[in-house]
């Protein structure tokens, strides 16, 4: 949690591509491992990156759209990410 308590992601962004990406941008929603296709959203949050260069990878946080708290989510082997890119 940040400051004001509320929920803060921090991830890694890395580029596997010999080509820099501009402009990436993604949407993020955390949902428990559960094998069902319908379960409900634990989180979700927006991420952007300007520029990653070939191979490189860059440390990201994000604020957390959820109405739990830090304590209350599973550990992170029990939760399963959704990965929407919105940009480029």
């Amino acid at each position: 949690e940040d400051k004001t308590q509320k929920l803060e992601v921090r991830f890694l962004v890395v580029n596997h591509s010999a080509a820099e990406i501009a402009s990436l941008a993604g949407e993020v929603i955390l949902k428990p491992k559960t094998g069902d296709k319908n379960v409900k959203p634990l989180a979700k949050f927006s991420f952007q990156v300007p520029s990653i260069l070939p191979y490189q990878s860059q440390e990201l946080k994000a604020a957390a759209q959820t109405n739990l708290r830090a304590y209350e989510l599973p550990d992170w082997q029990y939760l399963e990410a959704d990965v929407l890119i919105t940009s480029p």
